[in-house]
């Protein structure tokens, strides 16, 4: 009975022996299991943050408002607008001279009245580019040189509006791309995009920078126009707007 008791006693710390070591084993296995998961997520936090340094990165460098060696040569391109545009009469004296010169025309071959009201007219891009000048150093708009910014129309592409900005080492330049339409006689921004540097700006901020830049010019415009004509259709045509509409003006004759 003395032998088995012992041998019972060796089996049953044998028996403890391997609990222990299995208890162990675990402990090691969750120890190890916990270094990796740490591992894993330090390593996925990196790699985030790298990728989020990158994006940003290429959106600065692509949007030429900071120049990065190797990085600003891959994704950055100096502006260029669609063609070179050069000054001429302001619009509203040649809005003026244009109706003016119509309004003659009709009244002579009418005898003093105005039998056929149907109107087209063409405003030409120096025009427009002069005017628009005026208004952005009226406005006081300094981070844009108001002096060679300009105003390019194209047949296939429509407006193009170049903003060059001040202070910039690089070239860079703002550019509104426009389509214009008609709504209740007057002329609206119909679709627009607006780019920086190689960088298409968010339709949010397009939206202010319109507001910003945009909406006298186009008011100037309407105003303009709407003292002779209501409009009815806008066309780009190479190197101008062509505008239809219907002359609105009245003529008294005197006894």
């Amino acid at each position: 009975m003395t032998r088995i008791e012992k041998n019972l006693g060796l089996e049953q710390k044998v028996d403890d022996l391997k609990k222990e070591m299995i208890e162990v084993e675990k402990v090691e296995v969750k120890a190890r299991g916990g270094h990796r998961w740490k591992l894993g997520c330090g390593i996925l936090f990196l790699a985030v943050f790298l990728v989020t340094i990158g994006f940003v990165t290429w959106i600065l460098t692509a949007s030429g408002v900071v120049t990065v060696p190797v990085v600003s040569t891959l994704v950055y391109k100096v502006p260029t607008p669609l063609h070179s545009v050069s000054t001429g009469v302001p619009l509203e004296a040649y809005v003026s001279e244009k109706f003016g010169s119509i309004l003659t025309s009709r009244l002579q071959s009418g005898s003093g009245s105005i039998n056929d009201r149907s109107i087209e007219i063409s405003l030409p891009e120096s025009s427009i580019t002069t005017s628009f000048r005026t208004i952005l150093t009226d406005n006081k708009i300094g981070f844009v040189d108001a002096t060679t910014a300009q105003v390019a129309i194209d047949e296939k592409q429509g407006i193009e509006i170049f903003l060059p900005l001040v202070n910039s080492s690089n070239g860079n330049a703002l550019r509104f791309f426009l389509k214009l339409g008609s709504k209740d006689s007057r002329l609206i921004i119909d679709n627009t995009q607006i780019k920086i540097g190689n960088l298409t700006v968010p339709s949010w901020l397009s939206n202010l920078l319109i507001e910003l830049l945009m909406k006298q010019g186009l008011d100037s415009l309407n105003q303009e126009i709407g003292r002779y004509t209501s409009i009815e259709k806008i066309e780009t045509i190479s190197g101008a707007l062509k505008i239809f509409g219907t002359l609105t003006v009245e003529i008294i004759k005197i006894q």
